[in-house]
């Protein structure tokens, strides 16, 4: 979990806002993906592991940097993006 924390920041600091929250949720759904496969084929399953926490974790990580997203957009612009959609 430190190293997707890592990432979510080291990401939203050094590039785009405006890619930098898709690239966010993909690396973190792989990295979760990856986890979920390790403890699929592990012969231990008496372990506790991360995987429930981290769920939650990406939440947090993804509401971060898709709302460091729209930190740059000006209101109308949200405004209309939004009603466009209904």
């Amino acid at each position: 979990m430190i190293i997707s924390t890592l990432m979510t920041h080291i990401y939203v600091i050094f590039f785009a806002r405006k890619f930098s929250s898709f690239i966010i949720l993909f690396l973190n759904l792989i990295y979760l993906s990856y986890c979920h496969f390790i403890r699929m084929f592990d012969e231990d399953v008496s372990r506790v592991g991360i995987e429930t926490i981290y769920m939650i974790s990406i939440c947090k990580y993804c509401s971060i940097s898709f709302g460091y997203e729209d930190g740059c957009k000006k209101d109308e612009e949200l405004k209309n993006s939004h009603w466009r959609a209904k």
